[in-house]
C-alpha cells in the first residue's frame, strides 16, 4: 500500500533541469524564500542557474516602482534573493532587441526602452510578459545537490501557466494536475504536524 506520507521527490524526477523546465518545491521545504514555489529555468549550464519565482506576486505594480510608468498595473513577482532590487522580466515577444530565448514563445530580459515603449502604447499585456524584483541563483552543481536532497521536483510547464494572473496558487495546481501518487502532494498541510 502506497503511504504518501512516505515519499520522495527522486521518485518522480524523471527530469533533468534545464532551461524552461520549472522546479516545484517540496511540501516542507523550510526555506523562507522558497516554500511551496515554483520557479522557471531561465539559465542552467555547467556553470550554474538562473531561475525566477512564478508564484510570488508582491503587492505592487510596476507604476509603484522607481520606473513610474504610469498606467502600468502589471503586477510585480518576487523573483528570488538575488540582486532583490532589481528588476526582471520574462515575456512572449521575440522582436524585443537583447532577449534571451528560455524555450519556445519564451524569453527574459531584452531592451528596457522597447518594453516601456510597449507598456505604454498598451501593447503588452499581463498574459504577454511578467517582472519580478530579483532572482534565483545556484552555483556549480548546487542545483543538483538540491535535487538529489528532494527538495525539488524538475517538471515541464505550459506557457500559458507562467503568465497566470492567479499565480498565487500555481503549486498547488501544477501538483494537482500531475499523476496520483505526486497530486497528493498539494493537499499536504504546510505544517507536517497538523497531519
Amino acid at each position: 500500500m502506497y503511504d504518501p506520507l512516505d515519499y520522495k521527490l527522486s521518485d518522480f524526477n524523471s527530469l533533468d533541469p534545464g532551461k524552461g523546465r520549472i522546479l516545484i518545491s517540496d511540501p516542507f521545504l523550510p526555506d523562507p524564500y522558497f516554500k511551496r514555489s515554483v520557479v522557471l529555468l531561465v539559465d542552467h549550464s555547467d556553470q550554474g542557474s538562473l531561475g525566477f519565482i512564478l508564484n510570488k506576486p508582491l503587492d505592487i505594480t510596476l507604476s509603484d516602482t522607481e520606473l513610474k510608468i504610469e498606467g502600468s498595473q502589471h503586477k510585480m513577482h518576487f523573483g528570488g534573493p538575488v540582486q532583490s532590487s532589481d528588476l526582471f522580466y520574462i515575456h512572449t515577444k521575440e522582436n524585443i532587441p537583447g532577449s534571451t530565448s528560455v524555450s519556445k514563445n519564451l524569453y527574459w530580459g531584452g531592451n528596457f526602452s522597447e518594453v516601456e515603449g510597449l507598456l505604454k502604447d498598451g501593447l503588452i499585456t499581463e498574459h504577454e510578459i511578467k517582472f519580478f524584483v530579483g532572482y534565483s541563483g545556484w552555483e556549480i552543481d548546487q542545483l543538483q545537490k538540491e535535487i538529489e536532497e528532494d527538495s525539488w521536483l524538475v517538471s515541464e510547464i505550459d506557457i500559458s501557466w507562467i503568465f497566470k494572473t492567479d499565480s498565487v496558487h500555481l503549486w498547488k495546481r501544477i501538483l494537482e494536475d500531475m499523476d496520483d501518487r505526486i497530486s497528493v502532494l498539494s493537499t499536504f498541510p504546510e505544517d507536517p504536524n497538523m497531519n
